[in-house]
């Protein structure tokens, strides 16, 4: 599954985008020691999330559909 993650770097604010529609879906979003800091069900081909609270670092961000891992892409909160 394609996803496109922008703007990328972000100041806390981003919107994520798949190619495909995303059926009982969720994305979360772990830091780089691998604790989930957001998760959020996907409704849609469109979703934006708002890390504003979150340390500056890199993160990961994780699509789920049906249970199984169809992408996964780096984020920077600057």
């Amino acid at each position: 599954t394609q996803i496109s993650i922008y703007p990328n770097p972000t100041n806390g604010s981003f919107n994520i985008s798949t190619s495909v529609q995303i059926k009982n879906g969720s994305m979360e979003i772990y830091n780089t020691i691998g604790e989930l800091v957001f998760s959020q069900k996907i409704i849609n081909q469109q979703n934006t999330i708002d890390l504003k609270n979150q340390a500056s670092r890199l993160y990961f961000v994780k699509v789920i559909s049906h249970g199984e891992v169809v992408g996964m892409k780096k984020v920077v909160k600057e």
